[in-house]
């Protein structure tokens, strides 16, 4: 968000185009994930364990929750 509203700002308007909504997911495919302390969210990291669910259950989730910041 803070990186969004830093280009509307430098900008001006913003094009429909600029609009997309933009997340991340970190995948940690041969260990664990670190501890949530780091300030993640569940749905921000993968770890070896959650590659046992299809990865298309990760994205999606990861989707939704970004399109929910938006």
């Amino acid at each position: 968000m803070r990186c969004r509203k830093s280009l509307e700002e430098r900008l001006g308007h913003v094009p429909e185009f600029y609009r997309v909504p933009f997340g991340h997911v970190v995948i940690f495919t041969d260990v664990e994930a670190p501890p949530p302390e780091i300030a993640t969210e569940p749905w921000e990291v993968i770890d070896c364990e959650g590659l046992k669910t299809a990865i298309s259950v990760h994205l999606l989730r990861a989707a939704k929750q970004t399109a929910c910041q938006a």
